[in-house]
């Protein structure tokens, strides 16, 4: 395999680094002029873009910039000055192409939300005397004995095309892996997320995640045939903390999206290691937290003697990493797998890194990440379950994005692409450099206009420019703030000599125009 890079000694030193982590917890201490000093912790999704807290002190605005939360030490951090009191709050965790509104699982003491779930509540008073005895009780009720939190994604639209007709396809760049989707998605897509916690006595707990996710053609109606629809089990997973044995560490189970990481104006999941398997996570590595994976995808074919054909993957990321500007996570996942007699063993892996900050580029508020992965063999897709890779294929990819807060009534998410492909088979290697953004315009804090371009340039499949214009009614002023209500209009041009995803326009044209209406939402 060519440009083969030394696995097991990098293997070798990043095990070496494993011990045991701290971990922290929301705070309440004395305060300045007679307020309360709170230090809110979250330690859950360390890849998210943005965590803030929302809560009764700040109207439950989802990200308030004086409530945005901080990543340090390997968790998320926010120490803020409230008013004596008992407040119901939860952490609004963005990332992965959506909102998650989060309770605090270390938290005192809960409430129901009115949607099903639960908000946690911070009695703000260093001096309350509240009994642990009490604190204990009303946790173990509140978190074992309440039914199962639900969160979830969808969109829904109807797209045309400037004759008139329904759209079945979107416009595309033949050869891209991604589109700038504002508006132009062709299918209806939901998923639901169903979790439920138990809590020990000594603090051990277990969670189980259920995600199911159905999807069917935007151009039909309210019914539809069965062929026309998918409804998949997309994650089924258990995880456990907190035990007597191991009390900072976090084991899993299951089927999982699992260190996954999107550009969401393009939908790209540029690496994505969902699978079934098992894990752990939270192991101390002094300048980081070091999680381990073991992650398996069979092709569902069968052997008698060998079984079915599957690809096994070992996952090592590294993260946390404390550097100037930002944290830095470092990313091994070697794979192998067995053949049938008279084939050849497969092999190979993914090596990359992540560097992100809390701002963009240390220029604006906001966030940004910049990533450069390489991936060869059975690695050369950046996710598992690639058994059909040529043995000397390989990847490179480059992106670099972010969210930025311009002014007060202007946010801008820029990306850049950039990904060179051997298949190992073909004489030239397929390149592809995607340039674009989305520019959102808040009016009024509840009306928005949004301007996304983008420009998809793939080896021997030309260029395509796409720009689009959606007038959007919004529930809060803020780029992540969903649902969102588009009405948009998108033209596009490509190189019609080429083969190029026209959004059922013909082959002997080279521009069209749709037009559509479509609701995005995340709770």
């Amino acid at each position: 395999m060519k440009k083969r890079f030394s696995l097991f000694l990098t293997v070798a030193l990043m095990l070496t680094l494993v011990a045991v982590p701290a971990f922290a917890k929301t705070s309440v201490r004395p305060g300045d002029n007679g307020k309360v000093e709170v230090t809110f912790t979250y330690a859950g999704n360390l890849d998210a873009n943005a965590v803030y807290v929302a809560g009764e002190f700040n109207n439950w605005l989802p990200n308030f910039p004086t409530y945005k939360m901080k990543k340090e030490n390997g968790v998320w951090t926010l120490t803020t000055q409230l008013e004596k009191g008992k407040y119901q709050y939860k952490f609004t965790v963005y990332g992965g192409g959506m909102l998650q509104w989060i309770k605090d699982d270390e938290a005192a003491s809960f409430a129901a939300d009115g949607f099903g779930g639960q908000n946690s509540v911070v009695i703000a008073d260093p001096n309350a005397g509240l009994a642990d005895r009490v604190v204990a009780l009303e946790k173990q009720m509140a978190v074992t004995n309440i039914g199962f939190n639900y969160n979830g994604y969808a969109r829904m639209g109807y797209m045309m095309s400037g004759r008139g007709g329904a759209q079945s396809s979107s416009f595309q760049q033949d050869g891209a892996w991604s589109k700038y989707r504002l508006g132009n998605e062709t299918d209806h897509f939901i998923e639901n997320t169903l979790s439920k916690k138990w809590t020990g006595d000594n603090g051990a707990w277990a969670k189980a995640t259920f995600l199911f996710a159905h999807q069917d053609n935007s151009n039909g109606g309210t019914w539809l045939n069965s062929e026309d629809s998918n409804f998949v089990w997309r994650q089924a997973y258990a995880e456990a903390g907190g035990m007597d044995f191991a009390p900072n560490l976090t084991f899993w189970a299951g089927r999982r999206y699992y260190n996954r990481r999107d550009i969401h104006i393009t939908d790209f999941y540029w690496r994505d290691m969902s699978g079934v398997g098992a894990g752990v996570q939270g192991i101390d590595a002094g300048i980081g937290k070091l999680a381990v994976a073991f992650l398996g995808a069979s092709d569902g074919s069968n052997d008698v003697d060998l079984g079915a054909k599957s690809q096994q993957t070992l996952d090592f990321t590294l993260s946390g990493i404390e550097v100037p500007g930002g944290t830095l996570e470092l990313d091994l996942a070697p794979s192998w797998s067995k053949s049938v007699e008279g084939e050849d063993d497969q092999d190979g892996f993914i090596l990359g890194g992540v560097y992100d900050r809390t701002d963009f580029f240390g220029l604006k508020d906001g966030a940004s990440t910049v990533a450069l992965y390489y991936g060869s063999g059975l690695g050369g897709n950046l996710s598992t379950g690639a058994t059909w890779a040529d043995e000397d294929r390989e990847l490179t990819r480059f992106v670099a994005y972010g969210v930025a807060n311009l002014t007060d009534n202007l946010d801008l998410m820029p990306v850049l692409t950039y990904q060179v492909v051997d298949d190992g088979t073909s004489a030239d290697d397929t390149k592809w450099l995607s340039l674009g953004g989305r520019l959102v315009q808040y009016v009024t804090n509840n009306f928005a206009m949004q301007y996304e371009y983008g420009m998809d340039k793939v080896t021997d499949n030309g260029i395509m420019h796409k720009l689009t214009v959606a007038p959007t009614i919004k529930w809060n002023s803020s780029f992540w703030a969903r649902p969102e209500l588009r009405f948009f209009g998108t033209y596009a041009t490509w190189d019609k000599d080429e083969v190029s995803g026209r959004g059922g326009y013909a082959n002997d044209e080279d521009s069209g125009f749709t037009y559509g209406v479509q609701t995005e939402l995340w709770w």
